[in-house]
């Protein structure tokens, strides 16, 4: 399953050996998250981006797509 958000795309795959879904994004990088369902895998991932700008917010350094965050 692809879902579209603005310009960057999200990748919600079946993991074969495990009940359970990936969902993954390009932006910001190595943003990735487990879920039961996709819908669970989609929330998680949402969770996990507001955490990676959280982080990099507090590092005071992040890039994405050639624009830095305030």
């Amino acid at each position: 399953m692809t879902v579209c958000k603005k310009d960057n795309k999200v990748e919600i795959i079946k993991l074969k050996d495990d009940e359970g879904y990936l969902a993954y994004v390009s932006k910001p990088p190595n943003c990735m998250s487990y879920g039961k369902t996709p819908e669970e895998a989609l929330k998680n991932l949402n969770d996990t981006i507001k955490y990676w700008i959280k982080t990099a917010k507090e590092l005071e350094k992040v890039n994405i797509s050639g624009m830095r965050i305030p």
